[in-house]
């Protein structure tokens, strides 16, 4: 793995493994009080093997939650269903549910009380309202795996497009040398779109090698990765930028 030590991303700078399952119920548009666990639990793991190639420093409670979701699934698949303390079918879910439906309310309130700040924030020496032009739809500020599912994607179009292409000698990709290139890129415009940035991709690694470099300048702060909406394209952001358009 063409990684370097200096660039390791861990992951207390972004979310954890409920954040992950709430985001994999979401994409999958199922209900949090009836999870399919067999196809949570593959796609967990998939994007498990993702992180590891991202060279992500994958914590503990990442691994625990895999084998929770492991034995959830096995426990489901058992021929003679298990009896709670008073003789009812147990479902192996609920204690997973219940951590889940949870967290996901502390996190909403979390978020809401975040926009008040920033609401509050905002209104202090904004001048006259009437001056000001009409806000725009504000866009959603997306998280690891959002950026994660977008990785892989475009991983899967490289491996097509790099099967179509005559078998060539690829030249070695740095992290180092893909950070300053985004710095660039972005340092001349605000905004940038991350299909844009990928499409000339050559390889796994050149795609695998920009992830990470992009991951770091999160870390870091310097960009931010923002989205329209739910199924819209990933753009790129100099932090700070607001919500102008490139």
């Amino acid at each position: 793995m063409p990684a370097s030590p200096v660039y390791r991303v861990t992951l207390e700078h972004f979310e954890g493994p409920l954040d992950l399952l709430l985001f994999l119920i979401q994409r999958a548009e199922v209900d949090v009080y009836d999870i399919p666990i067999a196809r949570i639990t593959d796609q967990y793991l998939e994007f498990l093997d993702a992180m590891q190639a991202l060279d992500l420093d994958i914590a503990g409670e990442f691994i625990l939650m895999a084998a929770t979701l492991m034995a959830i699934k096995s426990r489901l698949l058992l021929p003679t269903p298990v009896l709670d303390e008073e003789g009812e079918i147990a479902d192996p879910r609920a204690e997973l549910v219940r951590q889940l439906v949870e967290y996901r309310r502390f996190r909403a309130a979390s978020e809401h009380l975040g926009k008040l700040w920033e609401e509050r924030r905002g209104i202090r020496g904004r001048g006259s309202a009437a001056a000001l032009p009409e806000a725009p739809e504000p866009e959603l500020e997306v998280g690891l795996f959002a950026l994660i599912s977008a990785y892989r994607r475009v991983l899967d179009q490289a491996s097509v497009r790099a099967a179509a292409r005559p078998r060539i000698a690829v030249e070695p990709v740095r992290i180092e040398d893909r950070v300053r290139l985004i710095r660039a890129w972005i340092g001349r415009r605000p905004r940038l779109r991350l299909s844009e940035l990928l499409v000339e991709a050559k390889s796994r690694i050149e795609v695998i090698v920009t992830f990470m470099a992009i991951l770091e300048l999160v870390r870091l702060g310097e960009i931010g990765v923002r989205q329209p909406d739910l199924f819209a394209d990933l753009y790129l952001q100099r932090k700070g930028e607001g919500d102008g358009r490139a």
